[in-house]
């Protein structure tokens, strides 16, 4: 019994020696997930290991665009809203008893809808245009989880705030409050113009066009 016991307690030791001698296999995602039909990354990481190895890919959904065999691949995350996507790599070329693989999962969130997109001309034009999408995206029922967002382009800096000026005062008029939408300014344009969206929760917020 004593010799069994002895054996069974180097075994141990001999596997912890292994273990703590074993490399580190990361797998990384974006920090914030990704937009529906966006490429969404994932990079693989070994660290405690000199030896030449091999990767391979598996993933939950979606397909894998570029990468495979590296340890960055590329993920098409077409008709994948609102679905989680989970990489995980297989090394191949590492000894002994360690672990040779490794995953992450991220999320791949709905693109937000654009509404309306036009050149700004008057104020007043602005108004109307503002009121369509009040009544377009039901923004004035506050059962409804929903956030307008709008990027104004503008010539002037004094265009921007009569552009801004005119928006808050609208949804005012309307009883929207300053929860319920949000104002960005999309940079400088030869031409003053403006775009609308529909953000439901989970989305992220769109990147300004160029």
């Amino acid at each position: 019994m004593k010799k069994i016991a002895i054996a069974i307690t180097a075994f141990f030791i001999y596997s912890a020696v292994q273990a703590q001698n074993c490399p580190v296999i990361t797998v990384t995602p974006p920090l914030e997930g990704v937009v529906a039909g966006n490429e969404l990354v994932f990079t693989a990481a070994i660290k405690g290991t000199s030896a030449r190895v091999t990767y391979n890919w598996t993933i939950s959904a979606g397909t894998i665009l570029s990468g495979q065999g590296t340890s960055v691949i590329k993920v098409a995350t077409k008709d994948l809203s609102g679905m989680s996507v989970t990489a995980t790599v297989a090394i191949g070329g590492l000894s002994g008893n360690c672990s040779s693989s490794s995953s992450a999962t991220t999320d791949v969130v709905a693109a937000p809808e654009k509404i309306i997109a036009a050149n700004y001309t008057t104020p007043q034009d602005l108004v109307a245009v503002v009121q369509k999408l009040i009544t377009e995206i039901k923004l004035n029922d506050h059962t409804i989880p929903q956030t307008a967002f709008i990027y104004l382009y503008s010539t002037t800096d004094a265009q921007l705030k009569t552009m801004k000026n005119t928006i808050i005062n609208t949804f005012e008029k309307n009883n929207i409050s300053a929860l319920q939408y949000i104002i960005a300014d999309g940079g400088k344009k030869k031409t003053a113009s403006f775009e609308m969206y529909n953000l439901l929760p989970g989305m992220q917020e769109p990147k300004p066009s160029k």
